[in-house]
């Protein structure tokens, strides 16, 4: 029990070093775009690049991880990132810039993530019994939170200090330790016959959500929960920047705190547990990541605003580590890329979407931004009654 336990939080530990590589890179393109636009409509485009790429590439990557080696998959995934990331350092370093190329390597990255969510999502349960699942994936928050907050700090830190490329070649250096760890995790080998085309797999996974009272009722939640929350997720920065100041500094802290937060609640969640019935971590978890986020538009202090962001980090592993666990617990394993793929989808269509909709407002000063931010904080906020009402679906064994 405790090798097979070991060589899970060997994955996550390895899976959270690639992940450092890939939000270093993307946090150094997002903030320069930032600082030297000062335009939401720019913020946009580089999310989008983002995850429009994850999105649309996600149900085939969710049909290659039901058929296929996902240890391989993982492991060609990384490599091809890494190697992308590796040929712009050096064509950086030979003194050509072009932001096509910084734009490129965005795309990369969100094509790799289409393939690695449903991917990641689908080797946890292979490798985790099901009573250990909800304290890995706690453990597993903590790890990628570590992270995700280590990743801006250090990326202002090369930016502030160095040239672009240097951040380039220090997340190529840590996807290659993250790699090297991966040789060495055992992930049993799942490949099944293929039973039709493509299209008609992926069919066959959304068929067998739709007929699950349970997955169809957390991913209901889900879809709401990315569309309301994409106005937070893409303006914090542009807040930031027009209310406290157009600093490096500034915008690591705020990216640094909410990550922290994630990493405090990562740790109260593996010692704790939760609550033993999930409805109830999810109504927690929105009531006070909801009400956190309206607060940052409340806060004319800049340090209660990172309080309130901190906070909402706290909140967001009570919501993560239930969801994934109800996935990986209660999908069946024949159609576990297939879920996590649907799940990729809706958790990355909702910032396109929202950015669509708001950025050009916020372009024109059309709305204020504070307003922007505090309805949707206040509507997640009151979704925590959705989790009280469907109860008995969520808790079902």
């Amino acid at each position: 029990m405790k090798s097979k336990l070991f060589n899970a939080r060997l994955f996550i530990i390895s899976e959270s070093l690639i992940l450092f590589f890939c939000m270093t890179v993307n946090f150094a393109i997002s903030w320069y775009v930032t600082l030297s636009s000062n335009s939401p409509v720019m913020v946009a485009i580089i999310s989008d690049l983002y995850l429009l790429p994850t999105f649309l590439l996600a149900p085939i990557a969710g049909v290659f991880a039901d058929r296929h080696n996902r240890k391989k998959l993982i492991i060609i995934t990384y490599g091809i990132i890494a190697s992308f990331t590796l040929i712009l350092a050096i064509i950086y370093t030979g003194g050509y810039y072009h932001v096509w190329m910084e734009l490129s390597c965005v795309i990369a990255i969100g094509i790799g993530q289409a393939v690695l969510f449903p991917t990641i999502g689908s080797v946890i349960p292979d490798i985790c019994d099901e009573p250990e699942i909800t304290k890995l994936n706690a453990f597993r928050s903590v790890s990628e939170s570590v992270a995700l907050f280590t990743a801006p700090a250090i990326g202002g830190i090369f930016l502030s200090n160095f040239t672009f490329e240097k951040v380039l070649y220090l997340g190529v250096a840590f996807a290659a330790v993250g790699m090297a760890v991966l040789l060495f995790v055992k992930i049993p080998n799942h490949t099944k016959p293929h039973t039709g085309s493509f299209l008609t797999e992926l069919k066959d996974g959304v068929k067998y959500i739709a007929g699950s009272r349970l997955l169809k009722t957390l991913f209901l939640y889900l879809i709401f929960f990315e569309l309301v929350v994409s106005p937070i997720t893409l303006l914090n920065q542009i807040l930031v920047i027009r209310e406290y100041g157009a600093e490096y500094w500034r915008l690591t802290v705020n990216e640094t705190s909410y990550f922290v937060g994630m990493v405090a609640g990562g740790i109260i969640l593996t010692a704790w547990g939760g609550f033993k019935k999930n409805s109830r971590n999810l109504a927690l978890a929105a009531g006070g990541f909801g009400f956190c986020s309206a607060m940052l538009a409340v806060m004319n202090n800049f340090w209660g605003y990172i309080f309130f962001m901190f906070m909402s980090g706290v909140f967001m592993p009570l919501y993560d580590a239930p969801a994934q666990t109800l996935i990986e617990t209660k999908a069946s394993p024949a159609y576990t890329g297939r879920t996590f793929a649907v799940a990729t989808m809706i958790m990355t269509v909702g910032l396109p979407i929202g950015s669509a909709l708001i950025a050009p407002l916020e372009e024109q000063n059309l709305i204020p931004i504070k307003l922007v931010i505090f309805i949707p904080g206040a509507l997640i906020s009151l979704s925590s009654i959705y989790f009280f009402l469907n109860r008995k679906k969520l808790d079902e064994k």
